[in-house]
């Protein structure tokens, strides 16, 4: 009887550490925010970002910041098989774009869109707006330390978090 039981203590505590290692290994989605004065030209969308955060899908739930060039050079990798699409909300902008290229100059990221999915985007100035761009999957390997660092490997694409 005692040995039926410590065998049946065994598979459930071997259950729950196989259950928490696939939840955190594995393909994830990661999101990005970004917010700042914006401008509109031509199909055109020119940002200067205070600062890039990401966050990935449940139920990882991890998030960062990243280096602005980090983020357009998803552009020759992820985004360059799928473009993403963007949602940008502001004082008097609201809209869903297709984005199918980014570049960096002076700290400005410009981004070319395709079409705009739903919405108003406007010409010109638009302001301070808040723009979420979604779904970049990389696999992701949690390590143990002391501080959340994020590496992104993009030949292999792969996304490191250390805890």
């Amino acid at each position: 009887m005692i040995v039926v039981v410590l065998v049946l203590a065994v598979a459930v505590l071997a259950a729950v550490i196989v259950k928490k290692e696939y939840k955190q290994s594995g393909e994830v989605s990661i999101l990005y925010a970004l917010c700042g004065e914006a401008s509109v030209e031509d199909n055109k969308l020119t940002i200067n970002p205070e600062l890039v955060e990401w966050f990935t899908d449940s139920p990882v739930r991890k998030a960062g910041r990243m280096e602005a060039s980090e983020l357009v050079n998803l552009w020759e990798t992820d985004f360059k098989v799928s473009s993403p699409n963007a949602a940008i909300n502001g004082d008097n902008v609201n809209a869903v774009l297709e984005l199918v290229n980014a570049s960096l100059n002076n700290g400005q990221i410009n981004f070319t869109f395709s079409k705009i999915i739903d919405g108003n985007l406007g010409v010109g100035s638009i302001g301070d707006v808040s723009i979420f761009i979604d779904n970049s999957s990389y696999t992701l390997h949690i390590g143990i330390g002391d501080s959340a660092v994020k590496k992104i490997d993009q030949k292999d694409q792969t996304l490191v978090i250390d805890e």
